[in-house]
């Protein structure tokens, strides 16, 4: 008996404000996966985009884990370089983490250089191989083309090396050896020659290996990936879930915030659940204690400003999460401070019913709603008595 009467008792409170509520949202039930909302959380909550069911192909299985790696990764930038990356590995990375040494070698090496080769040469030379290449190329289709003349100007324009001796590797054989070495960057080319020397490893194989790997980055959708071969591996294996679901989740997660830019000030399944359920419970204050100035409705929010204007509050799915309008007029053009926005929705909206209700005063800061001031085009009582009576 006593399991079934939590269970009903649960059913009555709101899992959004966690206010218990007579009124059960059955209609939403199936929809939100058995969420039961009260009438004030239930159009907010229903905006909030969900859990994606993939992201960049691959499926998520488990969505409380998403979730949780999602506000775990908060903060973290999108690199821009093997430094940013570095520091990326650091943060989501345990402490102890075997591969961290190797990281912090590998970016050290690259910007100090290695018995006086330099990372840097080896990727100039590269660019300047391919030029040639491209050049040889060109000339070639010229000669085909019958303009022989003007072919035999373009001279071969790699005349400089910047790798010298034994440690020049950088051939026109390599450069034009396979598909393999054609579909690597230059700078993961540059990086994987330097790591050939410095380690004493196989480059042929290597190649092989970055081809595709690299391959699998563009599939991921990501465009500024680590370029030191050991990141660029080790990002690669994170990403496919070689090493854990946990460590994969919180790198999707990573991307998905870099690609949706989602708020989780504004988004029921990311949220803080205190901080958002007292945003909502402060909300309900504020409505109630402007008793019949302020109305819940199933869309969102009505409120009546001194001025005897009847507003409307409506969720938004993309932009900012709320729109004002002017019942029987149309939208309002309404912006909060940047500051604000980082507010909880339910703080957030406590802010706009209070400011509208004042409207007199939000007049003459929003020039949008100054004309609406006027006396001519303030309602009668007789109006505004008719719009509480249409929807209160």
């Amino acid at each position: 008996m006593k399991i079934i009467l939590e269970r009903i008792i649960e059913k009555r409170i709101c899992q959004s404000c966690k206010i218990q509520s007579t009124k059960i949202m059955e209609e939403y039930a199936g929809k939100m996966t058995g969420l039961h909302l009260c009438e004030l959380c239930q159009p907010w909550v229903m905006t909030s985009r969900s859990v994606p069911k993939e992201v960049n192909g691959t499926q998520i299985e488990d969505a409380e884990l998403f979730i949780r790696m999602f506000k775990e990764v908060e903060g973290i930038k999108e690199p821009e370089n093997d430094t940013e990356w570095r520091n990326l590995f650091h943060k989501i990375l345990p402490n102890k983490s075997k591969h961290l040494p190797k990281i912090d070698k590998d970016w050290k090496i690259r910007n100090k250089g290695w018995k006086s080769l330099y990372y840097y040469d080896i990727l100039q030379e590269i660019r300047d191989y391919r030029d040639s290449i491209s050049s040889m190329e060109e000339n070639r289709e010229l000669s085909n083309g019958g303009w022989h003349d003007y072919a035999r100007q373009i001279a071969w324009r790699h005349n400089k090396q910047y790798v010298e001796g034994t440690h020049n590797i950088i051939t026109l054989s390599l450069m034009r050896s396979s598909s393999d070495v054609k579909g690597i960057s230059n700078e993961v080319l540059a990086e994987l020659i330097f790591e050939s020397i410095v380690s004493n490893s196989m480059l042929k194989s290597q190649l092989k290996i970055f081809s595709s790997i690299q391959k699998n980055m563009k599939g991921f959708g990501i465009e500024l990936y680590p370029t030191t071969p050991y990141s660029l591996q080790l990002l690669e294996e994170i990403i496919s879930g070689k090493m854990g679901k946990k460590l994969q989740y919180k790198m999707l997660a990573i991307y998905y915030r870099w690609s949706t830019n989602e708020d989780p000030s504004r988004n029921f399944f990311f949220r803080n659940k205190d901080v958002w359920a007292r945003a909502f419970l402060f909300l309900r204050e504020i409505i109630d204690g402007l008793e019949s100035d302020a109305i819940i409705e199933a869309e969102g929010i009505l409120v009546k400003g001194i001025s005897g204007i009847w507003y409307t509050i409506r969720p938004c799915r993309w932009g900012k999460p709320w729109s004002v309008g002017i019942v029987g007029r149309g939208p309002l053009c309404i912006g909060m401070l940047s500051g604000h926005m980082l507010l909880p929705i339910g703080d957030q909206l406590a802010s706009v019913v209070l400011s509208l209700r004042n409207d007199l005063d939000l007049s003459q800061q929003i020039i949008t709603l100054a004309p609406y001031m006027r006396e001519e085009n303030l309602p009668t009582l007789l109006e505004a008595d008719g719009i509480y009576a249409l929807f209160g």
